[in-house]
């Protein structure tokens, strides 16, 4: 009897020890397609204008705008400084929700739309979760709002 007990104890703990895998699941979505494209132009791009100190919270998922960036095509936010801005700090967040995270990048656009400065996702630091929020991709950068009143977050 003793035996049987080892046995099943061994097999469910086997069984249990399987369940309990914390083997990485990836699942990358695929890039949209040009057909989704929204605009020809990054001008074109609808812009969400900022106001003065401004904390903001948006989701880029499938509703939102498409564009085409140097690494292929991505969902997008827009935003536009307010014009009363001068030298402004950005916070850059994207939290990391049921084992998934939007890889951010941000494009630093002068008035004419041109790319000033890029921020690639190995700029960004991952923050551990605390008692606040959640496991995160963080970057913080300065820039001024009067030669660069335009930024655009996507991933590559």
């Amino acid at each position: 009897m003793n035996n049987k007990h080892s046995f099943l104890a061994i097999v469910l703990g086997t069984l249990l020890a399987g369940c309990a895998s914390d083997s990485a699941v990836t699942l990358e979505i695929e890039a949209p397609t040009n057909a989704a494209v929204c605009c020809s132009d990054i001008s074109q791009y609808p812009f969400a204008q900022l106001q003065d100190n401004e904390d903001i919270k948006f989701d880029i998922d499938l509703a939102s705008p498409v564009g085409t960036f140097a690494a292929g095509n991505s969902h997008f936010a827009a935003f536009r400084f307010s014009d009363r801005s001068g030298d402004v700090s950005v916070s850059v967040s994207s939290l990391m929700v049921d084992d998934s995270v939007l890889a951010p990048e941000v494009l630093i656009l002068n008035d004419s739309f041109d790319v000033v400065r890029t921020i690639k996702l190995d700029e960004f630091k991952v923050l551990p979760s605390d008692a606040f929020t959640r496991t995160r991709y963080v970057s913080q950068f300065k820039t001024n709002a009067e030669r660069t009143p335009y930024f655009v977050i996507y991933t590559p």
